[in-house]
C-alpha cells in the first residue's frame, strides 16, 4: 500500500509527525512483509496480574505512558516510495483498553490466550495504528489480568520491562491520589532512529567489509526447506533456573577471568553444541541490546541489532583461553552489530537456516528481582524463528534459561538432555577452568546421561 500524507487522518488528531524509519524498523517491515495468513506476527507481551484492581488508577497510567512514549503512538507508512513512521497524539478512542468479564468462563485461561493470538493478528498491518494493544481480564475470584501485545518493530524485551516498571510507578500515584514523580525521558524514539540511521550511513562501508571477512568461513547454504518447516511448525519452551551454588560458581568464574557472566554463558553453549553436533565449527546468532547508555536506557523502542559467532573447536586448549577467545569475538562483533542485514548485502535466511543456536541475554529491571517469578518447565508457542534459541535472563539471585524449540527439530526429551549436558559443562567449567576442552569432553562421555 503507499500513501500519500494527506490520507493519514484519525479520530480527533490534528497533528501527525513523520520521521524516516530506522534501519531495524526496515528490516522488521520486511520480516512483517513476509508473514503469510495464519502466521504470528512478530510481536511481543506483557501481563500484570492483580487483586481488587482500581481500574481507574490503571486507565489513568495507560494514558500517561502513551503520552511519554512516542513510539507507543508511532506506526508506519509507505510514502512516494518510503517508508516511514507515523507519530499520532494521543487519542482516547484509539488507545482505550478493552474490557473482558471472565468470572464466569470456567476455561478463562484459555480465552486469554486466544485473545492474545487475536490481538497479535492484529498487528500484523503497520499501516493501521496503533501497534498496540490492551486488553484487561476479570477473572475468577475478583483477579485481573491486564495484557499488553505490541509489535517488535516499536518495541524489544528491555521496553517490557519498562513497560511494566512506569505502569507501576503511574498506577501506585494515581490509586492514592498522588502526583506520579518519575524521571523526565532524555530522548524520543524517533530522535535516536535519526542518530541511529546517521551512524548506520557511515559506518555501513566498514560494517560490510567486517561482516564479509568473518560470514566467508561458513560452507552452510540457503535450505529452503529448513526455512519452510521452521515457518510451519509449532514450537514450545522449556525453562530452568540457574541458581545457589552453581550460580556462586559461575560468578566466580567470571571474576576470576575478569569478564562478566554473559563472557561464560556463552562459552558454555558454544562448548555445549561442539558435543551434542559432534561437529569442529559452530554457528550462533545473538542479539544486542543498545541500553548502555543513560539517555537508551528508559527508552521504549526497537534498539536490537544482530552478531554471529562461527566458533572452531580447539580441544588442546584450555576452558579459560576458549572463554577469552569468545569474549574478545563477543566485543568485536557487537562493535559491528547488525541492524539491516539486506543493507549490508547479507543473506540472512541462509544465516538462520544454518545457525545452530539463537542466543539473547537480558537483565531484569527493578519490577521483578528474583527467578522465582518464571514458570519453569515445558509450555506450548506459537511458532519459534530459529530452530532452536535461548533466552537467558539475569536476575538478582540467579539466571533463568529459557529453550525455545522448533517441534519440527527438536522434542522435550532432546530439549531435556542439552539442558542436563549444559548443566554438567557449566559445573565442570566452574570446578576446572585450567583444564583442556578434550579432557572436559573425555569426562563428559565416561557420564553418560
Amino acid at each position: 500500500m503507499t500513501a500519500d500524507i494527506s490520507t493519514l487522518k484519525f479520530p480527533g488528531s490534528q497533528e501527525l509527525t513523520l520521521t524516516d524509519a530506522s534501519p531495524g524498523q526496515l528490516q522488521s517491515w520486511h520480516h512483517n512483509s513476509g508473514i503469510q495468513n495464519g502466521q504470528m506476527p512478530d510481536t511481543l507481551a506483557v501481563q500484570v496480574v492483580q487483586q481488587h484492581l482500581h481500574v481507574d488508577a490503571l486507565e489513568l497510567s495507560v494514558k500517561q505512558l502513551i503520552i511519554r512514549h512516542e513510539s507507543l503512538r508511532t506506526f508506519f507508512r509507505k510514502i512516494d516510495g518510503v517508508i516511514k513512521q507515523v507519530i499520532i497524539p494521543y487519542n482516547n478512542e484509539l488507545f482505550c483498553i478493552r474490557r473482558m468479564n471472565l468470572q464466569e468462563d470456567s476455561d478463562f485461561e484459555e480465552t486469554i490466550n486466544n485473545t492474545y493470538i487475536s490481538c497479535a493478528k492484529e498487528l500484523s498491518d503497520l499501516e493501521s495504528g496503533p501497534l498496540i494493544k490492551m486488553v484487561l481480564f476479570h477473572c475468577p475470584g475478583n483477579r485481573y489480568k491486564f495484557l499488553v501485545v505490541i509489535h517488535h518493530i516499536i518495541s524489544d524485551a528491555w521496553s517490557l520491562n519498562i513497560i511494566k516498571e512506569e505502569l507501576n510507578i503511574f498506577y501506585k500515584a494515581f490509586k492514592n491520589g498522588a502526583v506520579p514523580v518519575i524521571t523526565p525521558l532524555p530522548m524520543q524514539l524517533s530522535e535516536y532512529c535519526r542518530q541511529e540511521n546517521k551512524r548506520f550511513n557511515e559506518r555501513k562501508t566498514a560494517e560490510i567489509a567486517y561482516w564479509k571477512e568473518k560470514l566467508s568461513k561458513i560452507n552452510g547454504k540457503y535450505r529452503r526447506e529448513t526455512i519452510e518447516a521452521l515457518n510451519n511448525s509449532a514450537a514450545a519452551t522449556f525453562a530452568e533456573n540457574i541458581t545457589g551454588q552453581r550460580y556462586t560458581a559461575l560468578n566466580t568464574v567470571a571474576i576470576a577471568c575478569n569478564i562478566n557472566t554473559a563472557g561464560v554463558l556463552y562459552t558454555c553453549l558454544s562448548l555445549l553444541l561442539h558435543y551434542i553436533t559432534g561437529r569442529e565449527n559452530v554457528l550462533i546468532a545473538a542479539s544486542v541490546t543498545d541500553r548502555s547508555s543513560e539517555r537508551t536506557r528508559r527508552l521504549i523502542g526497537r534498539l536490537v541489532s544482530g552478531i554471529y559467532l562461527y566458533r572452531s573447536l580447539r580441544p588442546q586448549a584450555t576452558i579459560k583461553e576458549h572463554i577469552a577467545e569468545i569474549y574478545v569475538d563477543l566485543l568485536r562483533s557487537c562493535r559491528h552489530s547488525i541492524s539491516n542485514h539486506e543493507m549490508l548485502g547479507i543473506n540472512e535466511s541462509a544465516l538462520r537456516a544454518n545457525c545452530d543456536l539463537f542466543l539473547n541475554f537480558e537483565k531484569k529491571l527493578s519490577v521483578e528481582t528474583s527467578c522465582s517469578v518464571v514458570k519453569t518447565g515445558h509450555q506450548q508457542e506459537h511458532g519459534a524463528y530459529y530452530a532452536l534459541s535461548c533466552t537467558i535472563t539475569e536476575f538478582n539471585d540467579g539466571l533463568s534459561l529459557r529453550w525455545k524449540y522448533s517441534h519440527a527439530c527438536y522434542d522435550q526429551r532432546r530439549i531435556e538432555h542439552i539442558s542436563q549436558r549444559n548443566n554438567q559443562i557449566l559445573d565442570y567449567m566452574s570446578a576446572y577452568p585450567q583444564h583442556s576442552v578434550g579432557d572436559m569432553f573425555r569426562h563428559l562421555r565416561l557420564h553418560k546421561l
